[in-house]
């Protein structure tokens, strides 16, 4: 039978060929040789539990088609005898430098120690946790895939998965704006109704409509609907109970690779992303900035592009002017006045 056997650091996926009764340590040798891990510093999980280098396949429940999450461990150097610790030869054992030595030898020691015991009682804590995915359909499109996230305000969808459902249509532009958080996203408006679709519920929705979420998700359901419908997230059971819907959590290998990433980290990405294009544009305008600040003129670039997010170009010159000629901050000031985020 088959397993495909996927590594949390580089991302790669292997499959492999065994039997039922193989030893664990013959099937840490084959990802070895697939995947160039060694056998030293595999650590393998399935269905979220550490599995030993001992035993048989089948005695771990592994079936065909099954999916193996390796981590790498990254084992400390081994250290024959652990030196106690000391202060430099000839030292003075009161001197102030020596007492420092002495203080972080025993950190290192103490930290060491502490990674060893995790290592051996707690290897869950060194891999990646699955992100909460459900299956569910919008507007009647099947295939959307939603990260239920407790800590966002308001249910959420990606530009990209609203045209897709054909309700991008719906949207009110008068709700654009900037959703600053882990990082800042731009907001392009709002849908006020349409219907979402859990197991065999059916639910009406508010949607707030932004550029690509985390990392590229299709749609958060927010805080926002799971409070209206008294949803309760069961880690127990693995499903998301909502009004009288129970809708599993999707399994690692049904969730799209780029949605896997974690959402601060992609968070992060963007945000570096778009530092980036503003320092491009401050550099791209420093020779005319100076001088539209000085007649009152502004950039029409920046304009246009506020008036992309809804606003009027009157509005956008005045705010531009208000914020020296920054179009981040003119956005901030436009939504913050209109909107009151």
């Amino acid at each position: 039978m088959k397993l495909t056997v996927t590594d949390t650091t580089s991302g790669d996926v292997a499959v492999v060929e065994v039997t039922k009764e193989m030893q664990m340590m013959q099937v840490a040798r084959l990802i070895e040789t697939a995947m160039r891990i060694p056998v030293s510093q595999q650590q393998v999980f399935f269905q979220q539990k550490a599995l030993p280098q001992s035993g048989t396949v089948a005695s771990h429940g592994i079936g065909d088609d099954d999916l193996l999450i390796v981590h790498r461990v990254e084992a400390p150097a081994p250290q024959p005898q652990r030196q106690p610790a000391q202060f430099p030869a000839g030292g003075d054992i009161m001197d102030l430098e020596a007492q420092r030595a002495i203080e972080a030898r025993i950190r290192e020691e103490n930290v060491a120690n502490n990674m060893a015991q995790a290592l051996e009682h707690n290897p869950e804590g060194f891999s990646s946790v699955v992100m909460l995915f459900v299956d569910c359909s919008l507007n009647n499109v099947p295939g959307v895939k939603a990260f239920v996230d407790s800590g966002a305000q308001s249910t959420i969808v990606s530009r990209e998965c609203a045209e897709r459902c054909n309700i991008l249509r719906l949207m009110d532009t008068r709700f654009a704006g900037i959703a600053r958080g882990v990082g800042t996203a731009k907001i392009f408006g709002r849908i006020h109704l349409t219907l979402l679709t859990l197991g065999t519920e059916v639910f009406e929705v508010t949607l707030t409509v932004m550029d690509a979420i985390g990392g590229g998700y299709d749609m958060l359901l927010g805080l926002d609907m799971m409070k209206k419908h008294q949803a309760s997230i069961d880690l127990r059971d693995n499903v998301l109970r909502i009004g009288n819907a129970e809708v599993p959590f999707l399994a690692e290998k049904d969730i799209p690779l780029q949605m896997r990433s974690n959402p601060e980290d992609a968070f992060q990405q963007q945000q570096q992303q778009q530092q980036q294009q503003q320092q491009q544009q401050r550099s791209g305008s420093s020779s005319s900035a100076p001088a539209g600040s000085a007649s009152g003129n502004v950039d029409s670039a920046a304009v246009a592009r506020l008036v992309e997010l809804g606003f009027s170009a009157n509005e956008a010159e005045q705010a531009l002017r208000a914020a020296g000629g920054n179009a981040d901050a003119a956005a901030a000031l436009l939504s913050q006045s209109k909107y009151g985020f």
